[in-house]
């Protein structure tokens, strides 16, 4: 610091000592005036508080705070692609223009996939046609064989009854055989009977007519009673009404026997009848239980008419397969807005030939962040939730508030395309920042336009 200078020594000055001969000095500058020194140092020291002062300030401030000019707002970039192949017919949308969610952006010619779809549509209506006369086909077929199969089982069940009745009227008529060929003995047993008393009656009648003629020669001579001719008489009578009987009985005896060979010989047609019938009865059986068998053969044509309904069932589901496709091919020709937002990267114009998977626009969302890429160094005290300071480059008139939303899990550095690999090559260790990301609270007034892309400062309160 600079002071007043001095006046110049005499050259008679006693400080130059007796008997020096030195020629006076000449003389000096003008003195500086003691006030304008007082007000350079006030200056001076005045500058010196006022720095220290920011400095302290500033220093406070840092302590409390954490910023990066490392930062830029982020938005989602919703890209649009042509989904079908064909001819754009319009595009509603220009560059840069606002539109909302479900707007019409983009229409490619309809017209080639309402064709495949009404060609679908036909398939479709004659594959379910089909399909629905398959069924009824196998539900008539499978109502044959249930009525098949029940009218065989009965048709079985009946020739086997007709089997039994038969035997049983088999030995029912064995039976009256037997019955009458008994009777026939019987009978012929009779018979003899009756021509033996016949036979006897004869006899005794011969003889009683004898004993007549014989009394009524001897009542003339006196040798004979008249009463024992009248007694043989009665006795020749009587012998002849026996035999009368007798030849009656053996009359019956023998229409009995043709009777009874009658029955003998009924029952024998009977029994032969009867085994006919048995006969008849079992070849029935025969036929029933063959018709039964063959019956397993329309079992499997019903099958196989079930399969081809099951077949026809699923063409039918392919058509409609086909039909879906063909009408969301259709829905693919008209491309609308996602979201609300700004169109960006508009590739696209009208009358052009676009090709699956080919980008013809974005859409920008209107929700923004921020993405603030932090030293390393400086996250120890950030966590979620902190509050923030935004300051747009684009309006630095305007401050934004927001907070920490989350924290990446990794710098920056090791998503890149070529992540550095430390473990080969020289090392040089450089300060890694990792990105953080940071929400408005409250989300900024529309009307302010923040795109991705756009430059801010941050500043968190890590207090």
């Amino acid at each position: 610091m600079e002071g007043p200078v001095p006046d110049a020594v005499p050259a008679d000055s006693p400080s130059t000592g007796p008997g020096v001969g030195f020629p006076a000095a000449a003389p000096a500058a003008s003195p500086v005036p003691g006030g304008r020194g007082k007000r350079a140092l006030l200056i001076i020291g005045g500058i010196v508080v006022v720095i220290a002062v920011i400095a302290a300030v500033t220093m406070a401030k840092g302590r409390g705070h954490v910023g990066t000019d490392d930062a830029f707002i982020e938005g989602r970039v919703v890209a649009l692609s042509a989904q079908v192949s064909g001819q754009v017919a319009s595009v509603a949308v220009g560059d840069n223009q606002r539109v909302e969610a479900g707007a019409v952006l983009v229409e490619i010619d309809p017209q080639p996939f309402a064709a495949r779809l009404a060609e679908a549509e036909a398939q479709l209506a004659s594959a379910e046609a089909n399909a629905k006369a398959a069924r009824l086909n196998a539900e008539l077929g499978r109502v044959t064989v249930v009525a098949e199969a029940k009218e065989a089982a009965a048709a079985v069940d009946a020739a086997k009854a007709g089997v039994d009745n038969a035997i049983a009227g088999l030995a029912v008529a064995r039976g009256r055989g037997d019955q009458a060929a008994a009777q026939l003995t019987g009978v012929k047993a009779r018979q003899e009977l009756a021509r033996a008393q016949a036979a006897a009656a004869e006899a005794e009648a011969k003889q009683a007519g004898l004993d007549v003629e014989r009394i009524r020669g001897l009542v003339p001579q006196g040798a004979a009673a008249a009463s024992t001719l009248e007694h043989a008489g009665t006795a020749e009578r009587s012998a002849g009404a026996q035999y009368q009987a007798a030849l009656q009985q053996a009359a019956v005896a023998d229409a009995a026997i043709t009777d009874a060979q009658a029955a003998v010989k009924a029952a024998g047609d009977d029994a032969l009848r009867a085994e006919a019938q048995v006969s008849q009865a079992k070849a029935a059986v025969a036929q029933a239980e063959a018709r039964a068998l063959a019956l397993a053969d329309t079992v499997r044509r019903a099958g196989v008419i079930a399969a081809q309904a099951e077949l026809a069932d699923a063409e039918a589901d392919r058509a409609r397969a086909a039909v879906a496709q063909a009408r969301l091919q259709r829905s693919y020709t008209t491309l609308v807005a996602p979201v609300a937002g700004w169109v960006t990267r508009k590739a696209v114009e009208s009358g052009a030939y676009v090709q699956p998977g080919q980008t013809l626009l974005a859409v920008v969302p209107d929700e923004v962040w921020v993405i603030a890429n932090f030293k390393e160094t400086q996250l120890r005290r950030m966590h979620p939730g902190q509050s923030v300071r935004i300051s747009i480059d684009a309006y630095k008139d305007v401050e934004l508030h927001g907070k920490i939303d989350s924290i990446q899990a990794g710098t920056g550095s090791r998503f890149s395309l070529l992540p550095p690999e430390n473990a080969t090559g020289n090392y040089v260790k450089i300060l890694q920042r990792v990105p953080v990301k940071i929400v408005f609270d409250p989300k900024p007034d529309p009307a302010l336009r923040l795109v991705p892309g756009m430059s801010v400062t941050p500043d968190v309160t890590v207090e």
